[in-house]
């Protein structure tokens, strides 16, 4: 029997259709109403490459906590301010589920976005890994969006530090 090969978030892109995505829960925000009286939930996902957030709606609300390994089946990858997302499709087989129960504490360094300091007008989050900050780099030359010499040395200093890791 074949090994199923999951693919890691930090290896993802924008438009990816993937059969399988594994990942560690490191943060789950407070549920919140929208619309009209539904639910949703933001979670975020990460493994040693990077991290990816995930919106739970009405009944899946609450079925993560930090720690829980999860695996995605049949999901597509999208990016939305910068930030890659993992998305169901309404295709049958499309699901994500709990594989292993956690004990409440991630193994992966995260830091939540309310927890950033610094100045707030950098506009790559430090929470991402550095090969998809490179990719947001890329992205915006590749645009003409306009990258300020700031930005790029403040990334250079991110990719360095993050080469340097043990």
């Amino acid at each position: 029997m074949a090994e199923i090969e999951t693919k890691k978030i930090g290896e993802t892109r924008k438009g990816d259709n993937l059969a399988f995505l594994e990942g560690e829960v490191v943060e789950v925000e407070t549920p919140r109403e929208w619309g009209d009286g539904k639910q949703l939930q933001q979670t975020m996902i990460g493994d040693k490459t990077g991290f990816a957030k995930f919106t739970l709606f009405d009944e899946r609300v609450g079925m993560f906590e930090v720690g829980d390994t999860v695996r995605f089946t049949g999901c597509w990858i999208g990016e939305f301010k910068g930030q890659i997302t993992v998305n169901l499709t309404k295709k049958k087989g499309s699901d994500v589920v709990v594989i292993k129960k956690g004990d409440g504490t991630s193994k992966l360094k995260y830091t939540p976005q309310s927890e950033v300091k610094g100045n707030n007008t950098s506009t790559f989050d430090p929470r991402l890994s550095a090969r998809q900050t490179a990719v947001q780099v890329a992205g915006r030359i590749h645009q003409g969006t306009s990258v300020g010499i700031k930005e790029l040395l403040e990334f250079a200093e991110d990719l360095e530090a993050w080469l340097m890791r043990p």
